[in-house]
């Protein structure tokens, strides 16, 4: 090192100069060592506060990413406090928790029927490398699958035999009898009908839709008017099963009729004149009512 004294006084002042600044960095770092410090002091008082005792231990890139999570408990913050810090830069892959034995899906109903579908190997598989002998059959791998076949239309031809005299023509001819139809001379059958019936009232399938699908999905043009006329036929059919029941509810002791007055506290517009609904509730109000005076025992109940 070469001494100062020996140096020329340009030279000397500029190695004064130097170490002034020096001097001036050396203080700037340990200003900014305390400032640093006192952040580090502040974090973990924040830390404190917020994750409690035990987040003190956690690293700084974990505490960033716990402000990240929206919700973080005291149980997730002494679980990862507790690795070692190796393990918490280097966390290990967490294992899959094994599933316990699945019982299996359920199984398709019994009263279905089945049709087995048989499929053969590949005729490579058939036969052994090494001999070239064919292979036995040791059994088969089954699974099975709920199929659903589309409806299918079809036309019914039915064939009248009609037989004629061989000795005088002034007998005429001897036709078989019609077989009964829910409507006479119908072009629908009696099966399309109860189907058309059951879609109507019990999927609630209107007649306009049901149409609309028979032309879209099977190029059936039927008009609403004739699966109208059959499926009402089919309801007049039940005439007597409806009489049956009036009068199973006349000779009961005890009728229940729906009031479809307003009982809500809101207010209802007023009508001008009442509905058709409320005049046939008040019509069978005084008919029940005159016969239930009759017997004592009998009683009227609306609801």
């Amino acid at each position: 090192m070469i001494p100062p004294d020996s140096l020329s006084p340009e030279a000397h002042q500029a190695f004064e100069v130097l170490q002034g600044e020096n001097g001036r960095l050396e203080q700037v770092i340990r200003t900014k060592d305390q400032i640093i410090e006192l952040q580090n002091q502040k974090i973990r008082l924040l830390n404190f506060q917020l994750w409690g005792p035990k987040g003190d231990p956690i690293s700084p890139a974990q505490t960033a990413l716990l402000f990240e999570e929206a919700s973080v408990t005291a149980a997730e913050i002494e679980t990862e406090a507790s690795p070692p810090p190796a393990q918490k830069e280097n966390p290990l892959p967490r294992a899959k928790r094994p599933h316990p034995n699945h019982p299996g899906r359920e199984k398709l109903p019994e009263h279905l029927e089945r049709r087995e579908v048989m499929i053969p190997c590949h005729p490579d598989d058939c036969r052994c490398d090494q001999c070239g002998a064919e292979r036995p059959v040791i059994g088969y791998e089954r699974s099975e699958e709920l199929v659903c076949e589309p409806a299918t239309f079809h036309v019914r031809v039915t064939l009248r035999e009609k037989r004629g005299s061989h000795y005088q023509e002034e007998q005429g001819a001897a036709t078989a009898p019609a077989p009964a139809k829910i409507v006479p001379k119908s072009k629908l059958a009696n099966e399309f009908i109860i189907e058309a019936l059951a879609r109507n009232y019990q999927q609630h399938t209107p007649v306009y839709r049901q149409c609309a699908m028979l032309a879209d999905d099977h190029g059936i043009d039927l008009s609403r008017t004739t699966l109208t006329a059959g499926i009402l036929a089919a309801g007049g059919l039940l005439t007597a099963v409806v009489r049956a029941q009036a009068d199973e509810l006349r000779r009961s002791s005890y009728l229940q009729v729906p009031c479809r007055c307003p009982t809500s506290k809101r207010p209802t517009r007023l009508r001008s004149r009442p509905s058709r609904s409320a005049n046939r509730v008040r019509a069978n109000a005084r008919t029940h009512t005159h016969k239930a005076s009759r017997s004592p025992d009998r009683r009227l109940i609306f609801r």
